[in-house]
């Protein structure tokens, strides 16, 4: 077989494997509500999302759409980032996840956790 056909052949077959080759992604986070996920009006919610050591950033989404960033330091010491919402409305109640990065590889997305407010603030302001 002349070198060129080889050569060309050999090329063919490592970009078959490159292309059909799974993508890898990070297993996926959880996502959890730190003290509850039904939130009083105007209070914070702080949601926390746990991945793996190492991890360089922590995106937040909202609805599907990008929400937070966290750039935890020293990432090797730390698997678990807190976001804050302020003031908790309607328009910030729905469906949360998060992601996470290593190196250039993502996580798979965390299950969805559903945020809703409620009409009540905290007891000493109503006096319950």
């Amino acid at each position: 077989m002349p070198s060129t056909l080889r050569a060309l052949l050999c090329l063919g077959l490592c970009l078959s494997q490159r292309i059909s080759a799974p993508k890898q992604t990070l297993p996926k986070p959880i996502i959890r509500a730190k003290s509850t996920y039904m939130v009083p009006k105007e209070k914070q919610a702080t949601l926390c999302c746990q991945g793996n050591y190492g991890a360089v950033e922590y995106q937040l989404h909202f609805e599907g759409s990008l929400f937070a960033v966290e750039r935890p330091k020293p990432p090797e010491r730390i698997n678990e980032v807190k976001f804050h919402i302020p003031d908790m409305n309607s328009r910030k109640a729905g469906r949360y996840s998060c992601v996470y990065r290593v190196g250039e590889l993502w996580s798979e997305p965390s299950d969805l956790l559903e945020l809703v407010v409620t009409g009540k603030l905290s007891g000493s302001l109503t006096g319950e």
